[in-house]
């Protein structure tokens, strides 16, 4: 595919026109008109000037192909996840999901700003579908994202540690994203080792130094027994100026009936 520079009078081959094409992904999904508001205006502003408006096109093309590798990794589970879709059934759950879709409606700006997002709860409360819904508005809003799983990221850590200058390279790279999800980052057996929390903590003091948003959903039930288990130091950092929601309910996952 050509970059749109090479194509600047021309529209890209699976779009005849972008504003169009942009008005019928917002009848389709009208959850993502905030995060698309911007690239919205711009395409009113360029009219019907095709030099103008060809890079606008490219853009819309991006940012639909960066949903798909984003939630490629993870499965078909959370792929289209939108916060309208989160069966609140308690009062504390359509408190969390207001609290979110609040959120969600300046979400550029709380990310320029390095606003972090932290998910707190028993395992199973829908932490995750949260999370992911806003960092489907983080992608279609412009933003780099990036998604780890807390145990494939100690186990990549662990294999780091025997290769010489990994260790900062791998941090470095987790500092480039708008925003870095991770989910789980705590074991599933309880508190992370100290090698672990100095590499969480390498992480989440340079994320926090470039004024990079941390996002995180976190199987605990306090900040005690968080702070304890990824080291005070990283916690400190992440909940600064960070929305916490709490989901403290039971969990959706369910047996099946014999």
């Amino acid at each position: 595919m050509q970059s749109p520079t090479q194509t600047a009078a021309k529209s890209p081959p699976t779009i005849q026109n972008g504003q169009s094409s942009l008005n019928d992904l917002l009848a389709r999904q009208p959850d993502l008109a905030p995060a698309l508001a911007g690239l919205a205006a711009q395409f009113r502003a360029a009219g019907d000037d095709p030099n103008r408006r060809a890079p606008l096109e490219w853009e819309l093309i991006r940012r639909a192909q960066n949903e798909r590798t984003l939630f490629a990794c993870r499965g078909r589970r959370y792929a289209g996840c939108k916060l309208g879709m989160f069966r609140a059934e308690l009062p504390a759950q359509a408190v969390v999901v207001a609290r979110a879709m609040e959120f969600a409606e300046n979400l550029d700006v709380r990310i320029r700003a390095g606003q972090n997002l932290l998910l707190v709860g028993p395992p199973g409360t829908g932490k995750d579908f949260i999370l992911a819904a806003l960092m489907r508005q983080a992608v279609w809003a412009g933003r780099t994202v990036a998604w780890e799983n807390g145990v494939e990221l100690c186990a990549a850590w662990s294999d780091q540690r025997r290769r010489r200058g990994a260790e900062a390279i791998a941090t470095r790279e987790l500092v480039i994203p708008s925003v870095l999800a991770v989910s789980d980052p705590l074991p599933p057996s309880g508190a992370m080792s100290r090698y672990e929390q100095r590499r969480w903590f390498g992480v989440t003091d340079a994320r926090y130094s470039a004024g990079r948003a941390t996002w995180a959903t976190i199987n605990a039930t306090n900040a005690t027994e968080i702070a304890a288990a990824m080291g005070r130091a990283s916690w400190d950092r992440l909940r600064d100026s960070a929305l916490v929601l709490v989901c403290d309910w039971a969990s959706f996952r369910q047996s099946a009936e014999a």
